[in-house]
Protein backbone atom coordinates (compact mmCIF):
# COMPACT_ATOMS: atom_id res chain seq x y z
CA UNK A 1 0.00 0.00 0.00
CA UNK A 2 1.58 3.40 -0.98
CA UNK A 3 2.16 5.89 1.72
CA UNK A 4 1.29 8.65 -0.72
CA UNK A 5 -2.14 10.17 -0.28
CA UNK A 6 -4.49 9.43 -3.36
CA UNK A 7 -5.47 12.70 -5.24
CA UNK A 8 -8.50 13.51 -3.84
CA UNK A 9 -10.34 17.07 -3.42
CA UNK A 10 -11.63 16.30 0.18
CA UNK A 11 -9.34 16.32 2.86
CA UNK A 12 -7.63 13.29 4.25
CA UNK A 13 -5.98 12.08 7.36
CA UNK A 14 -3.57 8.82 7.67
CA UNK A 15 -5.35 6.06 8.89
CA UNK A 16 -2.82 6.15 11.72
CA UNK A 17 -4.47 8.90 13.54
CA UNK A 18 -7.79 7.04 13.60
CA UNK A 19 -6.09 3.56 14.54
CA UNK A 20 -4.48 5.53 18.02
CA UNK A 21 -8.46 7.36 18.68
CA UNK A 22 -9.59 3.98 18.77
CA UNK A 23 -6.61 2.30 21.19
CA UNK A 24 -7.23 5.95 23.32
CA UNK A 25 -10.61 5.49 23.53
CA UNK A 26 -10.72 1.34 24.43
CA UNK A 27 -7.63 2.35 26.97
CA UNK A 28 -9.67 4.80 28.72
CA UNK A 29 -13.21 3.63 28.49
CA UNK A 30 -13.05 -0.01 27.43
CA UNK A 31 -15.45 -1.76 25.45
CA UNK A 32 -18.47 0.19 26.58
CA UNK A 33 -16.35 3.60 26.04
CA UNK A 34 -15.93 2.23 22.62
CA UNK A 35 -19.23 0.92 21.64
CA UNK A 36 -20.88 3.95 23.18
CA UNK A 37 -18.06 5.97 20.35
CA UNK A 38 -19.54 3.70 17.33
CA UNK A 39 -23.39 3.79 18.05
CA UNK A 40 -23.24 7.98 17.64
CA UNK A 41 -21.15 7.44 14.46
CA UNK A 42 -22.60 7.12 11.26
CA UNK A 43 -23.09 4.13 9.45
CA UNK A 44 -20.46 4.83 7.00
CA UNK A 45 -17.66 6.47 9.22
CA UNK A 46 -18.70 3.08 11.88
CA UNK A 47 -17.70 0.93 9.48
CA UNK A 48 -14.53 2.37 7.73
CA UNK A 49 -13.15 3.41 11.20
CA UNK A 50 -13.62 0.14 13.08
CA UNK A 51 -15.04 -2.61 10.31
CA UNK A 52 -12.86 -5.69 8.62
CA UNK A 53 -11.24 -3.88 5.88
CA UNK A 54 -9.87 -0.64 7.87
CA UNK A 55 -6.01 -0.23 7.42
CA UNK A 56 -3.83 2.17 9.67
CA UNK A 57 -2.03 2.77 6.58
CA UNK A 58 -4.54 4.22 4.33
CA UNK A 59 -5.62 7.51 3.63
CA UNK A 60 -9.50 7.94 5.19
CA UNK A 61 -11.79 11.59 4.75
CA UNK A 62 -11.03 13.71 7.43
CA UNK A 63 -14.63 14.22 8.02
CA UNK A 64 -14.63 11.11 10.07
CA UNK A 65 -12.28 12.22 12.48
CA UNK A 66 -14.83 15.07 13.19
CA UNK A 67 -16.99 12.95 13.43
CA UNK A 68 -15.30 10.98 15.88
CA UNK A 69 -13.99 13.85 18.30
CA UNK A 70 -18.03 15.23 18.24
CA UNK A 71 -18.74 10.93 19.14
CA UNK A 72 -15.99 10.93 22.19
CA UNK A 73 -16.96 13.96 23.19
CA UNK A 74 -20.89 13.41 23.41
CA UNK A 75 -20.24 9.99 24.81
CA UNK A 76 -17.94 9.02 27.04
CA UNK A 77 -16.18 12.28 27.66
CA UNK A 78 -19.62 13.17 28.45
CA UNK A 79 -19.00 16.89 27.50
CA UNK A 80 -16.55 16.86 29.72
CA UNK A 81 -13.06 19.03 28.83
CA UNK A 82 -10.58 17.73 30.65
CA UNK A 83 -12.00 14.03 30.10
CA UNK A 84 -11.52 14.81 26.19
CA UNK A 85 -8.15 16.41 25.99
CA UNK A 86 -7.13 13.33 27.92
CA UNK A 87 -8.01 10.67 25.39
CA UNK A 88 -6.54 13.15 22.10
CA UNK A 89 -3.48 13.64 24.40
CA UNK A 90 -3.27 9.47 25.02
CA UNK A 91 -4.35 8.90 20.97
CA UNK A 92 -0.98 11.60 20.45
CA UNK A 93 0.90 9.12 22.96
CA UNK A 94 0.02 5.80 21.43
CA UNK A 95 -0.09 7.09 17.71
CA UNK A 96 2.42 10.14 16.77
CA UNK A 97 4.52 9.76 20.30
CA UNK A 98 4.93 6.03 19.75
CA UNK A 99 6.12 6.18 16.33
CA UNK A 100 8.44 9.47 16.79
CA UNK A 101 9.99 8.38 20.03
CA UNK A 102 13.31 8.69 19.36
CA UNK A 103 12.65 11.88 17.60
CA UNK A 104 11.08 13.16 20.31
CA UNK A 105 13.33 12.40 22.80
CA UNK A 106 15.85 14.91 21.91
CA UNK A 107 13.51 17.26 19.83
CA UNK A 108 13.82 21.05 21.45
CA UNK A 109 10.80 23.29 20.61
CA UNK A 110 12.99 24.72 17.56
CA UNK A 111 13.69 21.60 16.36
CA UNK A 112 9.91 21.16 16.18
CA UNK A 113 8.86 23.92 14.72
CA UNK A 114 11.31 23.11 12.06
CA UNK A 115 9.82 19.97 11.10
CA UNK A 116 6.18 21.28 11.92
CA UNK A 117 4.92 21.42 8.10
CA UNK A 118 6.82 18.15 7.02
CA UNK A 119 5.05 16.59 10.34
CA UNK A 120 1.68 18.06 9.45
CA UNK A 121 1.92 17.25 6.16
CA UNK A 122 2.75 13.41 6.68
CA UNK A 123 -0.57 12.81 7.89
CA UNK A 124 -2.44 15.30 6.20
CA UNK A 125 -3.06 16.19 2.35
CA UNK A 126 -5.34 19.93 2.93
CA UNK A 127 -4.73 22.53 5.68
CA UNK A 128 -2.10 25.06 5.93
CA UNK A 129 0.69 24.87 8.97
CA UNK A 130 2.49 28.15 9.65
CA UNK A 131 3.98 28.71 12.75
CA UNK A 132 5.65 31.50 14.43
CA UNK A 133 8.41 31.02 16.54
CA UNK A 134 10.05 34.18 17.10
CA UNK A 135 9.29 34.23 21.16
CA UNK A 136 10.90 30.54 21.66
CA UNK A 137 13.61 31.92 24.32
CA UNK A 138 10.45 33.29 25.86
CA UNK A 139 8.74 29.89 25.63
CA UNK A 140 6.22 30.68 23.41
CA UNK A 141 5.01 30.11 19.85
CA UNK A 142 1.88 30.94 17.73
CA UNK A 143 0.26 27.78 15.35
CA UNK A 144 -1.68 28.74 12.35
CA UNK A 145 -3.88 26.78 11.11
CA UNK A 146 -6.07 27.39 7.96
CA UNK A 147 -8.38 25.53 5.32
CA UNK A 148 -8.54 22.65 7.30
CA UNK A 149 -11.79 20.81 8.65
CA UNK A 150 -10.12 21.16 12.03
CA UNK A 151 -10.70 24.76 12.32
CA UNK A 152 -14.78 24.36 11.60
CA UNK A 153 -16.07 22.96 14.73
CA UNK A 154 -15.34 24.19 19.15
CA UNK A 155 -14.73 20.62 19.24
CA UNK A 156 -12.71 19.92 16.30
CA UNK A 157 -10.31 23.16 17.13
CA UNK A 158 -10.40 21.81 20.93
CA UNK A 159 -8.54 18.37 19.44
CA UNK A 160 -5.62 20.05 17.07
CA UNK A 161 -4.85 22.64 19.86
CA UNK A 162 -4.62 19.48 22.30
CA UNK A 163 -2.44 17.52 19.46
CA UNK A 164 -0.28 20.57 19.16
CA UNK A 165 0.49 21.42 23.22
CA UNK A 166 1.04 17.82 23.69
CA UNK A 167 3.45 17.23 20.82
CA UNK A 168 5.40 20.19 22.47
CA UNK A 169 5.08 18.50 25.46
CA UNK A 170 6.56 15.26 24.99
CA UNK A 171 9.46 16.75 23.60
CA UNK A 172 12.10 19.16 26.38
CA UNK A 173 9.03 21.59 26.45
CA UNK A 174 7.96 21.25 29.93
CA UNK A 175 4.75 22.16 31.34
CA UNK A 176 2.77 23.30 28.10
CA UNK A 177 0.06 25.48 27.87
CA UNK A 178 -2.28 26.37 25.10
CA UNK A 179 -4.95 28.79 24.19
CA UNK A 180 -6.39 29.08 21.01
CA UNK A 181 -9.10 31.48 18.85
CA UNK A 182 -10.02 31.73 15.34
CA UNK A 183 -8.78 34.58 13.75
CA UNK A 184 -11.37 34.89 10.69
CA UNK A 185 -11.10 31.33 8.80
CA UNK A 186 -8.08 31.20 11.11
CA UNK A 187 -7.40 28.82 13.81
CA UNK A 188 -4.44 30.20 15.97
CA UNK A 189 -2.76 28.32 18.59
CA UNK A 190 -0.98 29.61 21.67
CA UNK A 191 1.84 27.59 23.08
CA UNK A 192 3.76 28.69 25.88
CA UNK A 193 6.10 26.40 28.53
CA UNK A 194 8.69 26.68 31.05
CA UNK A 195 11.73 29.05 28.98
Amino acid sequence: MSHEPPHSTEPLTKGTVIHALVAATREIWGEDGLRDVSERLSGETREATLGATFTSLGWHPTRQILEWNEALWGGPAAGDDQAFRHVVARSIELGFGRVRRVFLSFATPTLLAERATQLWKHDHTHGVLTLDSSAQAEGRAKVALAGHPFTTTPVSRIAIAEVFRDVLSLSRAKNVVESHAMSGDVLVISLSWDA
